[in-house]
């Protein structure tokens, strides 16, 4: 082979070479293109995950409150069930008490029937003491009017008799017996 097809290969070889040099710019130019695109989503989804992280960071102190929160509310579930069963304890005894307020009622009631009834008694016999009373008064009254009519009659009998003697012990047996 002769210098000359040698240089023709040469040169044969390197405009072959610069063929697919064009060709691996027009690739590597495709690669970067391509490689910008996959920055710029890589950037955006860096950014996505830095707002998630934060997102992230803000649920996990909302998280921590929740568990304080819920913790909190778990005491005070036992300290009202405590409660309640306190409650309820009284409520029982309450139960208990009333129905022995319930008997000691129902026996006052008996002693209140008792001393209504026996009152009632005692209101009687005031009222027959009154009427006896008022009897009384209305006996001393015709008495005494029977008194004055008899020393009436008797000082008529003085005058229309003369008679002075008359014996004060009659006149009192008399008005004994009207008494």
């Amino acid at each position: 082979m002769s210098e000359m097809e040698m240089l023709e290969k040469i040169v044969l070889g390197i405009e072959e070479l610069k063929t697919d040099m064009k060709e691996v710019k027009i690739r590597l130019d495709r690669v970067e293109e391509r490689l910008d695109r996959v920055e710029e989503r890589l950037d955006r989804v860096e950014e996505r995950l830095d707002r998630v992280e934060e997102r992230l960071d803000k649920l996990e102190v909302r998280l921590d409150r929740l568990e304080e929160r819920v913790g909190e509310l778990e005491e005070k579930v036992d300290a009202l069930e405590r409660e309640v069963s306190i409650v309820k304890n009284d409520i029982r005894n309450m139960q208990a008490e009333m129905q022995s307020l319930k008997q000691a009622i129902l026996e006052n009631t008996g002693c209140i029937d008792t001393l209504f009834n026996a009152f009632g008694g005692v209101m009687q016999f005031k009222a027959d003491i009154e009427n006896f009373k008022a009897e009384i008064n209305r006996f001393k009254e015709e008495a005494s009017t029977k008194v004055e009519n008899l020393v009436e009659v008797t000082n008529k009998i003085k005058e229309e008799y003369g008679r002075h003697d008359i014996d004060l012990r009659i006149m009192k047996e008399k008005i004994g017996i009207l008494i």
